[in-house]
């Protein structure tokens, strides 16, 4: 849905080939270790997040170039590998990590629990915001199309996902 949804906003738009693809790879990518920290926080099944963020990214691997095909026309090189060891790196380690702290040292694990969503949010904020720093010229040259296509996409893409999904889910 979330590519479909990049390609109509960029058309709608209006934004350049290059953009598209971009928009396109946006919305073809899951949300990483993100999804696992807004998981934690609101209380949810926190393994099958992490479970479903490592298929996903993986996954992606091979479906991120066979939906830019489909909907660009085009293949988009992705480095396997990199994928992979970056799903070890920012998914699986940290889980393991905490795992095998809160098993040798229960009561430390116990007392900064607390500060955990917290540390997690700065830390994903410091995350984006380098990487979205980093290109930062680029994405203001783009102008307001650009930057109103990405939030569009978030904001359309959430709330079909959280309406079109509420009815499976009674409160």
């Amino acid at each position: 849905f979330m590519p479909l949804l990049a390609l109509g906003l960029s058309k709608a738009f209006g934004l350049t080939p290059a953009l598209t693809a971009g928009m396109v790879l946006v919305g073809s990518i899951n949300g990483g270790q993100a999804s696992n920290l807004c998981t934690y926080i609101a209380k949810g099944d926190v393994a099958l997040s992490v479970m479903m963020t490592t298929v996903t990214t993986l996954g992606a691997i091979f479906m991120t170039p066979l939906l830019c095909k489909l909907l660009l026309g085009t293949l988009v090189p992705v480095d396997a590998t990199g994928v992979a060891v970056s799903t070890i790196q920012v998914v699986l380690l940290p889980i393991v990590l905490g795992m095998s702290l809160n098993a040798k040292f229960p009561k430390a694990v116990k007392k900064v629990e607390p500060f955990s969503p917290i540390v997690g949010v700065l830390s994903t904020i410091l995350l984006v915001g380098s990487a979205v720093a980093q290109c930062s010229a680029p994405i203001l040259a783009a102008g307001l199309k650009l930057q109103a296509t990405a939030f569009l996409l978030h904001v359309v893409g959430g709330a079909v996902s959280y309406f079109g999904l509420k009815k499976f889910y009674p409160e």
